[in-house]
């Protein structure tokens, strides 16, 4: 099971750290909720959640939580200087069942230096923008930037409402934010309220997103760089 210590993730001074995905423990969640005894494929897989101060990553978080799609209970939740970690269990039906370790970076700027080595591990990376930051646009291309590019496999979600009517800042954001997740290949989506985000199935989203590119029987050569593991 992992754990993380303090000392660990003291970044004073920075020091280059991965954080490795466990293979869960059969009976760590609860009963039914892992593969190991079923018979079906189980895949573990790690995806960093950045974005600025207040753009919604814990609320993310906290929404990929209630999705249906949660098998059993979602592991203990672990923290060290400002890092969060949370690991749930998704299945996605046809005995797949995929253990994400969602971690929800601080918006720190020394974790910055750090972005690419979490980007190497991960099998997708969900960047959180809120419309309401007039810099979101910026902040957003600052951070692909600091994964040395756009990841193999990523998801924007944008958050927050463009007003009512629409306000003309919030849509130029909202429209530059679209133009910029497709010269990246992300995905994008948008949630106007926390409540229509808890409604977004989105730990299923995440997950269908970092195993897009396995077949239907995945073999050990599949997974070569594509940052999943298989239990």
């Amino acid at each position: 099971v992992l754990k993380f210590s303090a000392a660990c993730l003291a970044l004073r001074p920075l020091a280059i750290m991965s954080v490795a995905s466990p293979s869960p423990v059969p009976g760590q969640y609860a009963e039914g909720s892992w593969v190991a005894d079923q018979g079906g494929q189980g895949l573990t897989c790690q995806v960093p959640i950045v974005g600025a101060r207040g753009a919604g990553k814990s609320t993310l978080l906290q929404a990929a939580l209630q999705d249906a799609a949660l098998a059993g209970a979602a592991g203990p939740e672990e923290e060290a200087d400002g890092l969060r970690l949370q690991r749930a269990v998704c299945d996605l039906g046809r005995g797949v069942r995929v253990a994400a370790d969602l971690l929800e970076l601080p918006a720190d700027e020394r974790y910055l230096p750090l972005l690419t080595h979490f980007g190497t591990a991960a099998a997708c990376v969900i960047f959180v923008v809120s419309l309401a930051d007039p810099n979101g646009p910026d902040d957003l291309q600052r951070r692909i930037a600091a994964f040395g590019g756009a990841p193999r496999r990523g998801l924007l979600v944008v958050s927050g409402p463009v007003g009512t009517p629409p306000g003309e800042q919030a849509m130029e954001r909202l429209e530059r934010l679209r133009a910029l997740a497709g010269q990246c290949g992300f995905q994008c989506t948008r949630f106007e309220t926390p409540e229509a985000m808890q409604r977004g199935r989105l730990l299923r989203t995440i997950c269908t997103l970092a195993t897009r590119e396995l077949p239907a029987k995945v073999d050990p050569l599949h997974l070569l760089g594509s940052g999943l593991g298989q239990v």
